[in-house]
């Protein structure tokens, strides 16, 4: 069987603590600034309580929050470096608008 690839966004990182409240991110008990714009969470999962990441765990979500199967549910969970295959680096949005990712 083929393995499945996904692009997700690395929110948490080794060592911080995660978990959604008020359909917000937070990470250390301070709410995530996000440099997109998404709906709030309506089912944070396991973040429901607070998370802390082992020293070689990611905490990983989609864009689309509300329809994304990513570490807030025990398919997926907390990501281990290894697993972490890529990087994004361009952003496409329109014809118009192209950039590079920092």
């Amino acid at each position: 069987k083929e393995p499945v690839h996904y692009i997700k966004r690395i929110i948490g990182l080794p060592g911080e603590t995660v978990c959604i409240k008020n359909g917000r991110v937070m990470i250390n008990g301070e709410y995530l600034q996000e440099e997109i714009e998404t709906d709030p969470i309506l089912n944070p999962g396991l973040a429901l309580e607070e998370i802390t990441l082992g020293e070689d765990e990611y905490f990983l979500l989609g864009d689309n929050r509300n329809n994304s199967e990513d570490s807030r549910f025990e398919t997926v969970g907390n990501v281990k470096r290894g697993n972490i295959v890529g990087k994004a680096w361009l952003l496409v949005t329109t014809l118009d608008e192209v950039g590079l990712i920092k």
